[in-house]
């Protein structure tokens, strides 16, 4: 990435979020505390189709998405995955406490 590309980059992001314009902010705030992502959490600004996995076969999704290059969201893909348990906010926040951290929101 060209050092215009990021310049914009940056300069977007801070329009986007100000409260975060030095690297210690998210930290200073409280954000590492309470970061959650979850569905029933954000709000959803979109017109883009969420597919439950555990709702539809694969051969359904084939055909009712992918043939016809619809753009989707997929669920519940995870619920399954080992990270999902272990990797909670906390563990995150022990090993990587020190990082600097930009959140900018989507929508």
């Amino acid at each position: 990435m060209d050092r215009r590309t990021s310049k914009r980059i940056k300069e977007a992001k801070l329009k986007a979020r100000p409260e975060l314009s030095d690297s210690q902010a998210w930290y200073r705030l409280g954000y590492f505390d309470n970061f959650d992502i979850s569905l029933d959490t954000v709000e959803l600004c979109d017109n883009v189709e969420r597919v439950d996995t555990s709702k539809v076969s694969p051969e359904e999704f084939v055909e009712r998405y992918e043939q016809h290059y619809t753009p989707v969201v997929l669920t519940n893909d995870q619920a399954d995955w080992q990270a999902s348990y272990k990797w909670t906010m906390e563990v995150f926040n022990s090993f990587y406490v020190s990082l600097c951290t930009f959140a900018v929101p989507f929508g």
